[in-house]
């Protein structure tokens, strides 16, 4: 008995071991320690983008994502977020009326809507608080917002926050340039996290493989 008690002591711990491993890659990574984890801000300004065409009652979304190439924009799906975004943008629109809507996780944090004399919405925080625009332009700060962050976003680096440029207009197409300027804040690790997850998983997954083994064969010789 004694010597079963200690054959299947070494698992335990080793496990425990790889158990300790993931819950410590996990904290790094959530409450931001540094060194191992920092914030890191990421900047986007691709300049004025004219005439895109929306089809009547569609819509045109713009993920933050974008790089330009030569100029043409490619989005990338590397640059998520999980801290914080501020958006600054200017849509103008040929006719309307048009809706803009900024979606995080999929939910609307921010929306506008243009009126049938004014086909202008512009968030950014300067024009906001200097009251500087032409009569009745609609002038809104910066979209500014918390991410929650979700251990999920451990393996997937966040959500990307993006904007749906809605044509309320059901019977006309109409065209639209926008101006942004895009800041998020996302966790920057040095890869010590996901190598401690990866070397926990392993280690619980061998050990408990044996655990297993350990009580089947209780089990049998009861």
């Amino acid at each position: 008995m004694a010597r079963t008690r200690k054959s299947v002591l070494r698992p335990v711990v080793v496990f425990l071991i790889g158990v300790i491993l993931i819950a410590l890659s996990f904290m790094l990574w959530y409450y931001t320690v540094a060194p191992v984890v920092g914030l890191n801000t990421y900047k986007v300004s691709p300049g004025v983008v004219s005439q895109k065409t929306i089809a009547n009652g569609s819509s045109l979304v713009l993920y933050f994502g974008s790089i330009y190439v030569n100029p043409a924009p490619v989005y990338n799906k590397s640059r998520p977020v999980d801290s914080s975004f501020s958006l600054s943008i200017n849509v103008k629109a040929d006719t309307g009326p048009i809706e803009l809507t900024v979606y995080l996780r999929g939910n609307p944090v921010f929306s506008a809507e243009t009126n049938a004399t004014d086909r202008t919405i512009w968030c950014n925080n300067t024009q906001a608080a200097s009251n500087k625009t032409s009569p009745g332009t609609i002038v809104y700060p910066n979209v500014a917002h918390p991410i929650s962050v979700s251990l999920l976003d451990a393996f997937t680096g966040g959500t990307t926050p993006y904007v749906v440029i809605q044509n309320l207009n059901s019977t006309a197409p109409t065209s639209v340039s926008y101006l942004y300027y895009y800041t998020a804040i996302f966790r920057n690790s040095d890869g010590l996290p996901l190598l401690m997850f990866i070397v926990g998983v392993i280690i619980a997954v061998i050990e408990g493989i044996i655990l297993l083994r350990f009580a089947i064969e209780r089990v049998r010789e009861r």
